[in-house]
């Protein structure tokens, strides 16, 4: 058996299209962070959990991230 070790979409996908994987590691990259907290940058979490502690793929196009386009714009920089 072998896992994938951290969290995110790439991770999870990779993750799905194994046979034997069992284990999701999510949030397990600092105590004081809150990874049920959706970054900035999303609409949603691509691995949130469920009551039961299951982490299920996303039915979203591609990896699953559902990007805030307009954060992203307004934090975008330009260098000449």
């Amino acid at each position: 058996m072998r896992q994938v070790h951290g969290n995110g979409s790439g991770n999870l996908s990779l993750l799905g299209a194994t046979t034997n994987g069992r284990w999701y590691e999510r949030g397990l990259l600092h105590p004081h962070t809150d990874f049920d907290a959706v970054p900035p940058h999303l609409h949603a979490l691509v691995d949130a959990m469920d009551e039961h502690g299951i982490v299920r793929p996303p039915a979203r196009p591609g990896l699953g991230d559902h990007f805030d386009p307009d954060h992203i714009k307004r934090h975008t920089i330009t260098t000449d």
